[in-house]
This record gives structure tokens, sequence and C-alpha cells, in this order.
């Protein structure tokens, strides 16, 4: 069950994160030749905790930023996500499976581009899987970075194009601490299992 929260997770998280491609390729398809600039920063973290026989999982993810046209136009990214599953050891059973995002103010949010830390203050509606039931969770997580910074590029054509997209990456893995609260019960009485502090920056270059 964890690894289907976890690709659900990683699914709407490579939707989010394809949004700016999307964009800068469709913007330099109409410009002459320039470099167009998407900078994000993102934070996710995963608890785990038990309470009798509900194992709670909760999954929390947040990304900002923005893109710069050489045009001077800009648009801006902010949305936080959180998945909630709770299993019934005792009886081998899914009891609740929820999902939902929404948009993040400028306070809401609060990154450091060096990984060292992040912090997410936001109330988030979910939707229940099964039963279609409505509510919403309170978030007050802060994320510490405390591994190596890791570095990684990556290079991409948009197909049918001369434009070329230019990843560079920056990760940090790390604690992240707080609470999910859901009518009064806090869903994250746990420090995190897995936190990430990350920074992506996106220079898109169109051909000549």
């Amino acid at each position: 069950m964890r690894k289907e929260l976890t690709m659900k997770k990683l699914l709407i998280v490579l939707a989010i994160l394809s949004l700016p491609v999307a964009v800068l390729a469709g913007h330099m398809a109409t410009e002459a030749a320039q470099v167009d600039h998407f900078r994000r920063e993102e934070a996710t973290a995963a608890f785990s905790s038990t309470a009798g026989c509900i194992r709670t999982d909760v999954d929390v993810f947040a990304i900002t930023g923005h893109d710069q046209h050489a045009s001077n136009a800009t648009n801006s990214l902010n949305d936080g996500h959180v998945t909630l599953n709770q299993f019934d050891t005792c009886k081998g059973r899914e009891v609740l499976h929820a999902e939902g995002h929404t948009a993040l103010g400028p306070s809401d949010f609060k990154t450091d581009r060096n990984l060292k830390s992040a912090t997410l203050n936001t109330t988030v509606p979910l939707i229940e899987e099964d039963t279609g039931e409505k509510f919403d969770v309170t978030i007050h997580v802060t994320w510490n970075g405390n591994g190596g910074v890791k570095h990684d590029t990556a290079r991409a054509r948009v197909p049918r194009s001369l434009n070329t997209i230019l990843t560079n990456i920056q990760g940090r893995t790390g604690a992240a601490t707080g609470s999910v609260i859901r009518d009064g019960t806090n869903l994250t009485p746990e420090p995190s299992t897995f936190a990430r502090l990350g920074n992506v920056l996106d220079n898109a270059t169109s051909g000549t």
C-alpha cells in the first residue's frame, strides 16, 4: 500500500514539475532566439506513525517558483499537496485514503536557497478516495537539511524544434518535524521517515 501511495505522489510531482517545461516550450515557439529561466524551490516529507492497529502515513509536498521570459513576462507556481493513508494492521485493510492540494500564498511556504531549511504553514482540503468525504488538514511543518548537497544537470531538446532546456538540480536530504492536524488530532506525531529539499533552475534556449 505504501508503494501505491508513493507512486501516486510521484505522478503528481512529475505532473507539477512538467508544467514549466510545457510553458517554456510553448513560449519559445512564438519568439525569436532568447533564453527563458524557470526557478523553483521544493520540499517533500514522509511521515509514518502507529496508534493501536492503525498505521498513518502522510506525505507532504510543497513547491514555489516563477519563470522569467526574455520578454520580461513572468508566471508563478505555488502549490502544496498532501496524501493521507491509514491502514488497519489488525484487519489487514486500508481504512482511509485521501489527497488534496492548495495554492500557496507568499508567506505559506518559505525556503532557504542554500537548502538549509524550509517551513510550510497552510490548510489543505482533502478528498477521501472511496467515499468522496471532504475535510481539511492544517499543516505546520519545518524542514532542516543535514545531508550533503548533491548537484545534477540534464539537457533536453523540445521535439520538432531547435529549442533546448538545460536543467540544473540541487538536492539535500534532511529531517522534517511538525504537525498535520485533522479535527484536533496530529497525524504526524513522529519525525519524518524521509525528507528532502531541492532547487531546480531551467534555462530554456530557443533556436535561431
